[in-house]
C-alpha cells in the first residue's frame, strides 16, 4: 500500500513541475512577444 501512495505521490509531484514549467515558459513568451 505504502508504494501506491508513493507512487501517487511522485506522480503530483512530477505533474507539478511540469506544470510550473509550463508556465514560466508561457510567462516569457508573452514577454517576447
Amino acid at each position: 500500500m505504502k508504494s501506491g501512495l508513493d507512487y501517487l505521490l511522485g506522480q503530483m509531484i512530477l505533474e507539478n513541475q511540469f506544470n510550473n514549467d509550463l508556465s514560466f515558459y508561457e510567462i516569457h513568451f508573452c514577454l517576447y512577444i
